[in-house]
């Protein structure tokens, strides 16, 4: 079996330089988004309707957080929110014009650095990297968190 510290540095490595590449092509076209502001955008945009309240459990962070990262997208012009015509106390979240054309620029630039990424890889590779990868995660997604000091 692999050395847990080069298993650690590997992954580490791979979250690294594809965040970095991606944070380089976005700030090319928008210097004020960081990488919650795209997480929060994605989950609004995929997620409809979608309060405050599914974006803290989607994000797994405080209604706090939450909200100041609503307020900054809002002040961007990526998102608006609208009365929730369901339950008064909360509003809906949905991406503006110019939050549609962001994530669509993400999107396309997100294919190009996995295009790269994946080069010289057959598809059987790929699957078998994805299955891998999935595993991990569910591994960890099942791991008992009280286990976690």
């Amino acid at each position: 079996m692999q050395d847990s510290n080069d298993f650690s540095e590997t992954i580490y490595s791979l979250m690294y330089v594809f965040k970095v590449r991606l944070r380089h092509v976005i700030r090319e076209h928008t210097k004020d988004i960081n990488g919650m502001h795209v997480r929060t955008l994605r989950l609004i945009e995929q997620q409809q309707p979608c309060t405050a309240l599914d974006v803290s459990v989607g994000l797994n962070r405080d209604k706090g957080q939450i909200t100041r990262l609503i307020k900054e997208l809002i002040a961007h012009g990526w998102i608006i929110k609208t009365p929730n015509p369901h339950d008064k106390r909360s509003q809906l979240l949905a991406l503006t014009d110019q939050g549609k054309s962001l994530m669509t620029l993400i999107a396309q630039e997100e294919k190009l650095i996995i295009k790269t990424m994946t080069n010289g890889l057959s598809e059987d590779q790929l699957n078998t990297f994805k299955q891998t990868a999935n595993q991990l995660i569910n591994n960890l997604k099942q791991q008992d968190t009280s286990d976690i000091t």
